[in-house]
């Protein structure tokens, strides 16, 4: 995903095992399409695609380690093919969506089923999955600034492969 979803956490207990995870989940019932410079409303939302949890990969570890650093999401995958055997996140292309952030008190994996979850939502990480970006610039920031971004790299021969690839196409800052 990128840009990548980045937290900073506080107030945890120190020696206390976390888990940290994440979700994607649709934020309307709507299909999308840009038109004129924007995006609209374009139909009804495609069926939903099964829905996966993304683990964050140092997890469980101690309150004291995730507090000491910025955690990084870099490493969540999103597809649109519902036959991925990846564990990807599965999106539908042109359909508005809302990252969910969970916080879990556990110090085994195994554990999480019978867990509190605390989650976490911040409006100005919704966004629109899209297999092809509607701006040039934004296409250069990826490759820019993406280390996965191999789809959109020139191949030599002055063409670029075609790969489908995802984006937050509208996305603020956080502070």
């Amino acid at each position: 995903m990128f840009p990548a979803y980045k937290v900073r956490v506080s107030g945890l207990d120190k020696k206390a095992k976390y888990i940290l995870l994440m979700d994607i989940v649709a934020s309307d019932d709507c299909r999308y399409k840009f038109h004129n410079s924007r995006w609209v409303v374009a139909g009804k939302a495609d069926p939903e695609m099964p829905k996966r949890m993304y683990i964050h990969p140092d997890s469980p570890s101690t309150g004291e380690q995730w507090m000491q650093k910025v955690v990084s999401f870099h490493k969540l995958k999103i597809t649109n093919n519902i036959s991925d055997k990846h564990g990807f996140t599965i999106l539908n292309s042109m359909h508005k969506y809302q990252p969910r952030f969970h916080l879990v008190r556990a110090n085994d994996i195994l554990k999480l089923p019978y867990s509190t979850f605390r989650t976490y939502v911040f409006k100005e990480t919704e966004f629109i999955a899209v297999t092809a970006y509607q701006n040039e610039k934004i296409t250069q920031l990826k490759i820019d600034n993406n280390p996965f971004a191999k789809g959109f790299r020139d191949t030599g021969a002055g063409k670029r492969e075609k790969k489908t690839e995802y984006a937050l196409v509208s996305r603020r800052q956080l502070p």
